[in-house]
């Protein structure tokens, strides 16, 4: 029974460090894209695209994770 439990707590707390994790990246991508949309330079654009894309795979990675 008290190892269940502990079981139980380890799992508790590596979803809740994702879940923190998936809202940091998240606030990323916000902040990102408003910076994209004020931005007018087209390199700047570009990369700020790729740096989106590559933080939304690391949140698709994490969510997979919890299914």
């Amino acid at each position: 029974e008290i190892a269940q439990c502990l079981v139980g707590s380890e799992m508790c707390i590596r979803d809740s460090d994702r879940a923190v994790r998936i809202s940091l990246y998240s606030n990323r991508v916000g902040k990102m894209e408003e910076q994209k949309d004020h931005t007018e330079d087209p390199e700047a654009v570009k990369a700020l695209e790729e740096k989106i894309k590559e933080t939304q795979g690391l949140i698709d990675e994490l969510l997979e994770l919890f299914l």
